[in-house]
């Protein structure tokens, strides 16, 4: 839901030469009329300068266009967003697969897994 509520998600030690990937599923409401800028919401980020031994903090508003319609709707799909909506899709099924088998509900678990699983298949096709 709305509100601004906050998450907090701790990286951990990340060197100059490493990069990581920090995925957010957001849902945003429809709007009555479209927008160049949509604010989806504001990263902050704070972390140690080890080089200036001193304590960071930073921040930027993310913008999205919410337009009438999607521009290259019929293009293809960008090869990183397809690999990272698969990494999401992994993690979340595992999650639920999980919850079902933790309520003895086997089958349910197994369904789960084999869809994520056509899922998957379609994407490395």
């Amino acid at each position: 839901g709305g509100g601004g509520g906050g998450r907090l998600v701790r990286v951990g030690d990340l060197f100059s030469e490493e990069a990581k990937d920090v995925l957010f599923d957001v849902e945003v409401p429809a709007l009555a009329a479209p927008t160049d800028r949509f604010l989806v919401g504001t990263l902050r980020v704070s972390y140690l300068d080890v080089a200036g031994a001193e304590l960071r903090a930073e921040e930027v508003e993310c913008f999205v266009a919410r337009p009438d319609e999607v521009a290259g709707a019929d293009a293809e799909p960008s090869v990183g967003v397809t690999l990272q909506r698969a990494r999401v899709v992994t993690a979340r099924t595992l999650l639920e697969a999980r919850e079902e088998a933790d309520g003895g509900r086997f089958e349910a678990a197994r369904a789960r897994i084999g869809g994520s699983l056509a899922y998957l298949r379609g994407v490395a096709a």
